[in-house]
């Protein structure tokens, strides 16, 4: 890592950044080789139906078909539309399968019957998360 300085604020101090690596970057720009068409399915939940839509390249093998998919997660009172094309873009460059979905009460899935608490962050891992993942 660089112990240099990279950038200046607009107080004159400087601010470290470590060097990035460069050795396999994804192609994020690059051209489709592959098509990548999204696949959306609605998950039956105890509270509601959640929605998710699912990227990968149609020419995937079987092992990469097998491999743990990305998930995104959207901040709080966002949605998987408002991902537009990145996560299309991400699935050709990391030959992936990509996953998105709506919290209760947000975008396509349905609606949420209570407030969400303190803890709804670690609620969505504990409670939602595993019903995607089957």
């Amino acid at each position: 890592m660089s112990t240099e300085p990279r950038a200046v604020d607009p107080q004159g101090s400087a601010r470290w950044e470590p060097a990035r690596l460069e050795s396999a970057p994804l192609q994020m720009n690059a051209p489709a080789t592959s098509t990548t068409d999204p696949h959306d399915q609605w998950v039956e939940h105890p509270r509601g139906r959640l929605f998710t839509r699912t990227w990968a390249p149609a020419d995937l093998s079987e092992a990469q078909r097998l491999a743990n998919p990305i998930v995104l997660f959207h901040d709080s009172l966002g949605c998987v539309a408002l991902w537009r094309d990145f996560p299309a873009r991400l699935s050709r460059a990391a030959r992936r399968r990509v996953i998105a979905y709506d919290r209760l009460g947000y975008g396509r899935s349905g609606p949420r019957t209570d407030r969400p608490s303190l803890r709804f962050v670690s609620e969505e891992a504990e409670e939602y998360f595993p019903v995607l993942r089957e």
